[in-house]
């Protein structure tokens, strides 16, 4: 994850604690799939390069690194990995969408679950040049 170094402002690199997916339902013998939250308090460890401030939770989407913010809400992206893709999903481009998510199913998870509010024609522009701006500045993984 990229996410923002509330001391200095600039990206750093987070990685976040392993959660269980499944838990064993002793009544019935089987597998429960457990949903994780994609947003709220998210635990791990991460570092800043440029001030060395060590972080051990996050505050999820509000320390996003790669966000924008258009009238109706939030757009976010994980890394750099789901850039391409939600770029492509807001530009309308569904030739690249449908071949970048071939390539790996939780892109194609992701895609699914982008605010409606993201693909309006009247918030694409900002989207398009606000992520690519924030894809400029961040410094190399």
């Amino acid at each position: 994850m990229r996410a923002i170094c509330t001391r200095c402002k600039s990206a750093l690199t987070f990685f976040a604690k392993e959660v269980p997916s499944h838990k064993f339902d002793e009544t019935s013998g089987g597998w429960e799939v457990l949903r994780g939250a994609i947003s709220g308090a998210i635990e791990g460890r991460g570092g800043c390069g440029r001030c060395g401030h060590i972080v051990n939770v996050l505050q999820w989407p509000e320390d996003c690194y790669f966000k924008v913010t258009v009238p109706e809400g939030l757009v976010w992206a994980w890394n750099e990995t789901y850039l391409p893709i939600l770029l492509a999903r807001v530009a309308g481009d569904k030739v690249a969408v449908r071949q970048l998510a071939m390539k790996d199913r939780w892109l194609d998870y992701f895609v699914a679950r982008i605010p409606k509010f993201a693909l309006l024609t009247k918030n694409r522009e900002r989207i398009v040049v606000g992520m690519s701006r924030l894809l400029a500045a961040a410094p190399p993984s």
